[in-house]
């Protein structure tokens, strides 16, 4: 049996038609007009960094002792699958509040040696990570990157 759904084709096909009338939209326009865009823009952007400054100010980031602890027995069993499977990685730490785990190769193979351990570190990974992002890095190898969110939200009010 084989089955077969071309998602990402049709994803792609419905982008790129958007994309072409946004093209022929911009090309259309006047330049009154493309500076009238780029003012309603410009206030939208302020008014989102308002709104991200108002949230800002009613919350706090504290550390999240679980979570760093959690990324720190991660980091290590990432460095033990980076050697195993022979992929770069990188892990970055920002002051308690994200933490990266970058695994690139030119692909990753995972091959059952006996008890899976690789398969077991890969899922552990991919459940603890608050993001994943698979995506080709700038060096042209296939990229899979792990964000760890280290801290916790409480009301600004009742942090102390």
């Amino acid at each position: 049996m084989r089955i077969e759904k071309r998602f990402y084709d049709l994803a792609k096909a419905q982008w790129d038609e958007i994309e072409k009338e946004v093209r022929q939209e911009e090309e259309s326009r006047t330049e009154a007009e493309r500076e009238i865009e780029r003012l309603k823009t410009r206030k939208e952007l302020q008014e989102i960094y308002r709104k991200g400054e108002e949230y800002a100010s009613k919350w706090k980031r504290l550390p999240d002792e679980k979570q760093i602890q959690l990324f720190h027995k991660i980091t290590e069993q990432a460095l033990w699958i980076a050697e195993s499977i022979s992929c770069n990685i990188i892990v970055e730490e920002k002051e308690n509040s994200l933490g990266k785990i970058i695994l690139e190769s030119g692909c990753f193979v995972l091959p059952s040696l006996g008890n899976r351990a690789i398969h077991k570190v890969f899922s552990n990974l991919f459940l603890a990570a608050n993001d994943a992002c698979v995506d080709i890095s700038s060096a042209g190898l296939c990229k899979i990157e792990f964000c760890f969110w280290l801290y916790q939200e409480v009301p600004a009010n009742k942090a102390t």
